[in-house]
């Protein structure tokens, strides 16, 4: 992973793969260069994310945690019922646990990073794409939410 530090820096996780960005503004920071997205790519991530919510929320909640607990994230089980709003746009990033949570509970999220994405995180966007997590699921983009707040039918969480 540490040779593909720097390419992640440079690319958004959508629809479970790592992509070129649509926009091209740049930031710097003390953890190196990357890219900002803008409206496109967080319309493009929104798209991706609202196609794999249903399916994502319809599945047992058993089979959501199994699928954490492979990326090695502990989730307890709660009842399984559909989340209000299986789409989540949030312009911070979780921690580990608090993710695990949100997509065992039935959450297809789109996470904008406000800062150069940690090491540790897209250690576990890794792991679970690794543990077969449905593309589309899980998608993050590096960028501000002054630039990226737009009017939304998903639930915007800070």
């Amino acid at each position: 992973m540490d040779g593909d530090l720097s390419e992640r820096r440079l690319t958004h996780f959508v629809g479970g793969a790592w992509r070129a960005p649509l926009s091209q503004r740049m930031a710097g920071g003390p953890r190196g260069r990357r890219v900002l997205a803008g409206p496109e790519d967080l319309a493009r991530a929104m798209a991706v994310a609202a196609a794999a919510a249903p399916e994502w929320a319809a599945l047992p909640t058993e089979m959501r945690a199994g699928l954490m607990a492979e990326a090695g994230l502990e989730v307890p089980l709660a009842p399984h019922t559909a989340p209000a709003a299986p789409l989540l746009l949030r312009f911070t990033l979780p921690q580990p646990a608090k993710l695990g949570v949100l997509l065992a509970s039935g959450h297809a999220l789109v996470l904008v990073s406000p800062r150069a994405t940690p090491r540790a995180m897209l250690g576990l966007i890794e792991a679970l794409r690794g543990a077969g997590l449905p593309p589309g699921v899980l998608n993050l983009l590096n960028g501000h939410a002054a630039d990226l707040r737009q009017t939304s039918s998903a639930r915007s969480r800070d």
